[in-house]
């Protein structure tokens, strides 16, 4: 059996590649449209009986003035407010990796966060991240695209309907393991300036 911390890296490293798809969400507008001019996904979720409050620790708020620093910390403290919703007796291991994330010929530069959260193995981690959705909605988040195969669950959010001022997040729970309970958690900025 793989330790949870070298599992950590193992999914990290597995994981980085859903992070394509908050990159392609990037380029989102909102009439589904991207800025390259070929179509993009659009909101999943329509208005939802879950009472919205964009005043809510889970919402970022774009700072003002918009410098890498502002919003490495916005980000940071959006994934922290992400993974607070977990009971602490619940986790045995983070493994976290935050950092700027270089431009490519598609995608801005942005801060990213990933964390991979061992849980206890009698914690369902789908249950748990059909939790964190549905506070993350609360908050305001727009559900971008769900997958739901094979114990393994992800879902794709946009905290804004305009891309260029918007975060998303990608949370997964995972029980493709036996007895071990992983949710993951990435969270990615708007393009940073200059």
């Amino acid at each position: 059996m793989i330790a949870p911390r070298r599992r950590g890296v193992v999914r990290a490293g597995v994981l980085v590649a859903s992070v394509g798809i908050a990159v392609a969400l990037a380029g989102c507008t909102a009439d589904g449209t991207s800025t390259s001019g070929t179509a993009t996904p659009t909101a999943t979720s329509t208005a939802s009986s879950i009472p919205v409050d964009l005043s809510s620790p889970l919402h970022p708020v774009y700072p003002s003035p918009f410098t890498a620093a502002a919003n490495e910390k916005e980000t940071v403290r959006v994934a922290g407010a992400i993974q607070a919703l977990i009971p602490l007796a619940n986790i045995l291991y983070v493994d976290d990796h935050s950092q700027v994330v270089t431009a490519t010929e598609t995608a801005g530069q942005y801060y990213g966060v990933l964390r991979t959260i061992t849980l206890v193995a009698t914690n369902d981690p789908i249950a748990q991240a059909r939790l964190i959705v549905t506070k993350l909605q609360g908050a305001g988040w727009i559900e971008r695209q769900t997958s739901d195969t094979d114990g393994n669950f992800f879902v794709a959010m946009s905290s804004d309907e305009d891309s260029a001022k918007s975060w998303f997040v990608i949370v997964g729970g995972d029980t493709s393991v036996a007895k071990q309970s992983v949710v993951t958690l990435q969270v990615a900025s708007p393009t940073l300036p200059g």
